[in-house]
């Protein structure tokens, strides 16, 4: 679930390793555990995707994140084509971490997946939007991740987030589908999130947004780190508990 020069991008010792889903009208599902690396295996994508077109966006992706990861406030700039392969390398963090939720209903339907995997198309899919900010330095914080979905490809309205943190850096992925205005969710707005919040002025100093692209070269770090206080709210700007 994480590549391998990620894992050696920490260093071996004792780290508090977990994840969380959730899925429609359940409880979250949370597993912990203390390992000794940030090392997650799972069985979700074949060898031939693993080692061909995912593995070359893996060398595409080192040169660019690593840096960041090692030096999170480190100045550069982002061109577009490196916006576009982080946003690419987030989307497939986002739809392998889909493949690993307990459910039956996947949110990414296989015609989705495939047209992700072909070369010439690649990009996320429409109405993805990925995020990145730094954290405090508290130390020793590993890798987390964080997936909650609403819906499947066939229902009428769907969204899923997916949050993650690599020492100091947050990522955060929000992808929807199904629109009325400038809302999406139960046509009595019940249980809706606006989309006003994707330019909500909050966060844009403390945040850099790589996709969609808005800029031909995007300055790196944003200009306030996340609050403690702040990391939460973040996580769950874009959530609709359930009944």
């Amino acid at each position: 679930m994480w590549p391998e020069w990620m894992v050696k991008s920490f260093p071996e010792r004792p780290y508090d390793a977990g994840y969380r889903t959730f899925g429609d009208l359940r409880e979250p599902t949370e597993e912990l555990w203390t390992k000794n690396d940030v090392t997650h295996k799972a069985k979700v994508v074949c060898k031939l995707c693993n080692n061909g077109w995912m593995s070359l966006l893996e060398q595409e992706t080192i040169p660019i994140l690593k840096p960041m990861i090692t030096n999170p406030r480190g100045a550069r700039r982002l061109n577009m084509h490196q916006q576009g392969i982080l946003a690419n390398w987030t989307t497939l963090r986002l739809m392998i971490f889909d493949r690993v939720r307990d459910s039956d209903s996947k949110y990414f339907s296989n015609d989705e997946l495939i047209a992700f995997a072909t070369p010439s198309k690649r990009k996320p899919i429409t109405h993805t939007h990925v995020w990145l900010a730094t954290l405090p330095d508290m130390g020793g914080m590993g890798v987390h991740a964080g997936i909650h979905c609403r819906g499947t490809a066939t229902d009428p309205w769907r969204y899923s987030v997916f949050n993650c943190v690599f020492g100091q850096i947050a990522l955060q992925v929000f992808h929807w589908s199904g629109f009325t205005a400038d809302w999406i969710g139960n046509a009595d707005r019940s249980a809706a999130i606006n989309l006003r919040k994707l330019n909500d002025p909050i966060w844009q100093k403390a945040t850099v947004r790589v996709w969609p692209r808005r800029s031909n070269l995007l300055s790196w770090p944003p200009q306030q780190s996340l609050a403690l206080a702040g990391i939460s709210p973040f996580y769950n700007r874009f959530y609709i508990p359930t009944a």
